[in-house]
């Protein structure tokens, strides 16, 4: 038999529950003042999670795992028609990781000048948003 005192080093079922349910709270990131004040959850947090995911450069910084972010510099300089079918991949790929995200729909690269234009709609578990984001070709 067991020793009592292991079973009390396990997490109690309810406080688990508590946790899952509690999965999306995180501190809210200003993005213009690039400070962090108060906490998010739900849709917003999904938000957030979306754009530092698709701001973040991919296998670049240590602290995130290699397939946080998205990789867009190899890709400069090549035709608009695989650039548009990369991106595409890419931004699928990684978000989603996040089981938030339940499909990413009506994709569309709008090329201007230097930069790519990329607008995508999100179904989240929260429900649905718009996504628009510039990159540098």
């Amino acid at each position: 038999m067991a020793d009592e005192g292991f079973f009390n080093l396990l997490p109690d079922t309810n406080i688990v529950d508590e946790k899952i349910k509690q999965r999306s709270k995180t501190y809210k990131f200003n993005m213009e003042s690039k400070s962090i004040k108060g906490k998010i959850d739900d849709k917003e947090s999904v938000i957030q999670a979306i754009m530092l995911r698709l701001m973040t450069d991919a296998k670049v910084y240590q602290i995130f795992s290699d397939t946080y972010g998205l990789a867009v510099n190899d890709i400069i300089g090549l035709p608009r028609i695989i650039v548009s079918a990369e991106i595409e991949r890419r931004i699928n790929e990684t978000l989603l990781q996040d089981d938030r995200i339940n499909s990413i729909c009506d994709f569309s690269l709008t090329p201007d000048e230097d930069v790519a234009i990329v607008k995508f709609t999100v179904n989240t578990i929260y429900g649905t948003t718009t996504v628009e984001r510039g990159y540098s070709l």
